[in-house]
């Protein structure tokens, strides 16, 4: 009726929504129902985009005909970025228009890259898996799909908003118009900053003194706590101005959709209005004081007390004002619950405060990153480094806020007490029985399968179904063009996934089987020729000098680390141990070819040759041998590259080398990831390992744990680390540094000076892996700086793949087969294929005959058909 049309109208424009104003004006069920829906359908055959880039476009400074040129572009189906360039706007409203996009886009390859080093950890714990019960093993399994399943979980939130970005998030706009106050609004998205607020005043304090209790030490070593903690400064900073960034678009939020302070002081009461009023000038009093002395301390100036605190206790001071700030601005929050927006906040208004929302994510960035680069202590370097941690950082403050808001109004009391408990208990039986021995994987499963449960809770309307996340907006070629990259991505994580669970299948049966063959063997003849053979494609030979073969003479160019010296000991000297390590040192050919290629003019060896206690051919990880010197005193432990006759080997090398590679893969799709310097990459894939130990899925860091511990047991003497490929990696990269991380503080600019590294730089070569053998980098060091020792006369190196197919062919058609045999074998294939012709020839005629009709019954067919 036409009252109850004014009812409805008066309720949508006192901020109800429209199916709630048509129930309250005594429509049924059905109807209000159809009335939303209608609302919907409305808004949907809208397309904000072109109203929101023209509206950009006229921010930047367009004339009122490019604005409309940006309009129809989008309108039609571009991107606000080609628009807007295709108008003719400048370079730089070109990037302000995609440069969220980019933020966004960048946290969502950030994860991507994380979920191959999932992949790597599922795939080198199935040698682990299959030999569990089947109960753990199922239970192991789920926890890597919980895990997998929350990041997957986080990517997509990060897609939908990475997208609803160019758009000012229409998808947000309807929940805050439509489902939500502003009050449930700015509570629901303050509560992830206030946590970590909290915890990066808290935590530093409480770890700093880790002497009062075995609790305390547990909580600020071994739980998440410890990402806040001084012992992680890049973290610990980046975590601090990510939340400081966070906190200013939230008193934005406050400021800005929030009702006017003024109907909110007149419905609070004069005692609550007062303290208000007292709290807000201390708090003025305190930031002003604050801010004075943080300028003040740029110029080591010193004014008041303050000014002799130390830098923690000056940065936690400033923490502390600042969620003070916040508690403050709650508190009004709290005051205005009974009000609405404020006053003509539509959609149209929410979209532009969105608009000023990303101007404020960038301008936070370009302030924390100029200031890093001038700052005479830190330079391009760290702000690049603090940027790209700020750049993940920030994005998951978001999708956390979203999934917050989402799920408080898709859930319901009932839904919460019915999941809450039975995840609960579900997630201790699953983490009990996979005794995987990190309390807070317990949580990782209960919050997945909470999520789980509330989605299997709510069938009609699933939480960011793509027909929800997709109102109000219109597909454009930018999105579909991502839409393939992330299938393109998903193959090949799904590809990687599988080759990892491949060689760990391969690598269990091997272990099982304990077929381990002898890969590099030695020839020592009499006449002092060496022969080594690698894998049958590689040789060495090697010939001692005599008095007739004088030793080799260096010729240009000569490497200027030539005349190096470590303990006395050169790179020949260490490129012959790091060979040595290939040879079975089980049975006497690591102990002949030590002794032959050091010789001592003492009747004991110059080295003893020593292995670890507990090492068997078939149970060992790692593959390594102590060369102990007692006139050098010195021990010479050389790490085993690559075994192709080893499957784990090529699980290692594909753990190690898959990150690096992710980032060549990322670095074609953002270009300035090619600026970055090492020390950004390597802070990434630390930051990736610690996400895993996050989530609670265990590194196999055994792997070199023997390695370490043998390391760590020498004490009376010098210890080198050498290796050739794998084991020079496994001698740098990790064990060096989980020493330096583990049990003291180690400078790892000093750690790089003192390590030296051979590489083969020949790209416009062919046959790269012949460089990268360790054999002609002998023969190659021999030539250009020749041997101090002079012990070797020549020293010839081959590599053929053509020597490999000649011993294949020989081993089958001359050892197997003999020419007489392999005759009797073709003439029985060739006789045995005729007779199969014959049949099938013979058959086809049959059919034929059988088919074909006589002439009288085609006569009679086709009278009757005519």
């Amino acid at each position: 009726s036409a009252e109850q049309v004014a009812d409805i109208v008066t309720a949508v424009d006192a901020g109800e929504s429209p199916s709630d104003a048509a129930a309250d004006a005594g429509l049924s069920h059905a109807d209000a129902a159809a009335v939303e829906a209608q609302v919907e359908d409305s808004a949907d055959n809208h397309a904000p985009a072109a109203d929101v880039a023209a509206a950009a476009a006229a921010d930047a400074g367009a004339s009122p005909e490019q604005v409309a040129d940006v309009a129809a572009s989008v309108d039609a189906g571009a991107s606000p970025s080609d628009a807007a360039a295709d108008a003719g706007l400048s370079s730089s409203a070109v990037a302000a228009v995609d440069d969220i996009v980019d933020k966004l886009a960048f946290a969502l390859a950030i994860l991507w890259g994380f979920l191959f080093n999932l992949g790597t950890m599922v795939g080198e714990n199935v040698i682990d898996i299959v030999t569990m019960p089947f109960l753990q093993a199922s239970c192991v399994l789920f926890v890597h799909y919980a895990v997998i399943g929350i990041i997957l979980g986080i990517g997509r939130t990060t897609w939908i908003l990475t997208w609803q970005s160019l758009t000012n998030f229409p998808y947000i706009r309807r929940i805050m118009l439509r489902e939500s106050s502003p009050q449930v609004v700015v509570l629901l998205s303050s509560i992830p900053i206030l946590l970590l607020l909290v915890s990066l005043i808290l935590v530093p304090s409480f770890c700093t003194n880790m002497d009062t209790a075995e609790v305390t030490n547990t909580l600020c070593k071994s739980s998440y706590i410890r990402y806040l903690t001084p012992s992680y400064p890049v973290f610990q900073r980046s975590l601090r101005l990510t939340t400081v960034i966070a906190s200013a678009q939230f008193l934005q939020v406050v400021m800005e959709i929030l009702p006017p302070w003024s109907s909110i002081i007149a419905k609070t009461g004069t005692h609550h209005l007062v303290v208000l009023g007292m709290s807000l000038a201390a708090l003025n009093g305190c930031t002003i004081l604050w801010t004075f002395e943080w300028l003040l301390r740029h110029g080591q100036v010193k004014t008041t007390s303050l000014s002799d605190l130390s830098q923690l206790r000056w940065e936690t001071l400033g923490l502390v004002l600042l969620c003070l700030w916040m508690v403050w601005f709650l508190t009004l929050v709290c005051h205005s619950f009974p009000l609405s927006y404020a006053s003509r906040t539509d959609d149209r208004s929410l979209s532009g405060f969105f608009r000023r929302l990303k101007v404020t994510f960038l301008t936070g960035q370009a302030i924390v990153f100029m200031r890093a680069c001038v700052h005479p202590q830190m330079g391009f370097v760290h702000a690049q480094l603090e940027l790209t941690i700020i750049n993940l950082l920030l994005p998951l403050f978001y999708v956390f806020s979203l999934l917050v808001l989402r799920g408080f109004y898709l859930s319901s009391f009932r839904k919460v007490v019915v999941a809450a408990p039975l995840s609960l208990v579900l997630a201790y039986g699953i983490h009990r029985h996979a005794a995987i021995g990190k309390g807070h994987t317990y949580w990782i499963i209960s919050l997945f399968l909470f999520g789980a449960f509330l989605r299997l809770l709510q069938p009609s309307r699933s939480l960011f179904s793509s027909a929800d996340t997709q109102k109000g907006m219109k597909s454009h070629p930018t999105q579909r063009v991502a839409l393939r990259f992330v299938l393109a991505a998903s193959g090949i994580f799904t590809l990687f996934l599988l080759f990892m669970i491949g060689f760990g299948a391969l690598t269990f049966l091997q272990r099982e089987k304990e077929h381990f063959p002898a890969m590099a063997t030695v020839q020592i003849d009499s006449d002092g020729r060496l022969d080594v053979r690698h894998a049958s494609v590689v040789r060495l030979q090697l010939t001692l000098a005599t008095a007739s073969h004088p030793p080799i003479a260096p010729r240009p160019p000569h490497y200027a680390s030539c005349g190096n010296r470590w303990f006395n000991l050169s790179l020949v000297d260490y490129a012959l141990l790091s060979q040595a390590a290939y040879f079975n040192p089980q049975n006497n050919q690591l102990k002949d070819f030590v002794a032959s290629v050091f010789p001592s003019a003492s009747a004991l060896p110059m080295f003893d040759i020593r292995l670890p206690e507990n090492y068997t051919a078939h149970g060992s990880k790692v593959e390594f041998f102590e060369a102990y010197s007692k006139d050098l005193n010195v021990s010479v432990i050389s790490v085993r590259g690559t075994d192709v006759g080893r499957f784990r080997d090529f699980i290692e090398d594909a753990k190690m080398y898959a990150e690096p590679v992710i980032f060549v893969i990322l670095s074609s799709i953002f270009p300035t990831i090619r600026m970055w310097p090492d020390v950004t990459f390597s802070t990434l894939i630390e930051l990736y390992h610690e996400m895993a130990t996050m989530f609670g899925l265990t590194h196999e860091y055994w792997y070199y744990h023997e390695l370490l511990q043998y390391v760590k047991s020498i004490h009376d003497r010098n210890v080198i680390l050498t290796g050739h490929s794998l084991g020079s990696g496994q001698t740098y990269s990790k064990l060096v540094h989980d020493i330096a991380g583990q049990d003291m503080q180690v400078d790892r600019s000093r750690l790089h000076h003192e390590s030296t590294s051979i590489t083969c730089d020949t790209p416009h070569l062919s046959m790269q892996l012949s460089c990268h053998m360790i054999q002609g980098t002998l023969c190659n060091l021999l030539q250009h700086c020749g041997d101090d020792r002079g012990r070797f006369s020549s020293c010839q190196f081959e590599h053929r793949i053509t020597s490999l197919s000649q011993d294949v062919f020989e081993a089958v058609f001359v050892d197997v087969l003999s020419p007489t045999t392999l005759s009797g074998l073709l003439m029985a294939v060739a006789l045995v294929l005729s007779l199969v012709r014959h049949k099938i020839i013979t058959h086809r005629r049959l059919s034929v005959t059988a088919s074909s009709p006589s002439p009288s019954n085609h006569k009679t067919s086709h009278d009757t058909s005519r």
